[in-house]
């Protein structure tokens, strides 16, 4: 369990292949039940953006544990609507 005065990765996906960088996604380690399952889950979604021919980087930022969370839908959930955002 991840203590609130922890810090974790929060990995977010920038697509830019149209031009402009468009948030995605979101690898929020506390989602995960260890950071390794959270950089599993970053390559992943990596090769995956790569077969998809979608351009782009990841911001990659160290937050407190007890920061608050994103309103972007996680990786897993963006994968489960076939690489389109859930509505």
């Amino acid at each position: 369990m991840i203590e609130v005065d922890e810090f974790v990765f929060v990995r977010t996906f920038l697509d830019e292949t149209d031009g402009d960088a468009r948030a995605l996604f979101v690898i929020d380690e506390r989602d995960y039940p260890d950071p390794g399952a959270a950089w599993d889950a970053y390559l992943e979604a990596g090769e995956e953006m790569d077969r998809m021919r979608r351009r782009g980087v990841f911001d990659s930022r160290e937050l407190p544990a007890g920061s608050p969370r994103t309103d972007l839908p996680t990786w897993r959930e963006y994968a489960a609507y076939g690489g389109r955002r859930p509505r």
